[in-house]
């Protein structure tokens, strides 16, 4: 899994915003949540490299709004990881 989630940010340049959007986002949030800690970790840094990516704007339409819930989850590892998400989008926003 941490293989995929590095190369995602070349994926995402590859595919486009469009088919990205549609097919990956939902995944890149979904690994936020993983059981493996480096998992969690590499899909905030995932994050932020595809915020540099396609730019402030969409991670503000539809990063966020996916990210901020999850600090009321019931998980603390989700609560957890909604705050590291938004501290590392932080450095590109």
């Amino acid at each position: 899994r941490l293989a995929i989630i590095e190369h995602m940010p070349m994926l995402a340049k590859q595919l486009g915003t469009t088919f990205f959007n549609e097919k990956l986002c939902d995944q890149c949030i979904l690994w936020l949540s993983d059981c493996v800690f480096a998992i969690r970790m590499a899909a905030a840094e995932n994050l932020k490299k595809l915020t540099d990516l396609f730019g402030s704007e969409w991670c503000a339409s539809l990063i966020l709004p996916r990210v901020g819930p999850m600090h009321t989850h019931e998980n603390h590892i989700h609560r957890l990881m909604s705050l590291v998400a938004v501290q590392t989008l932080s450095k590109s926003l």
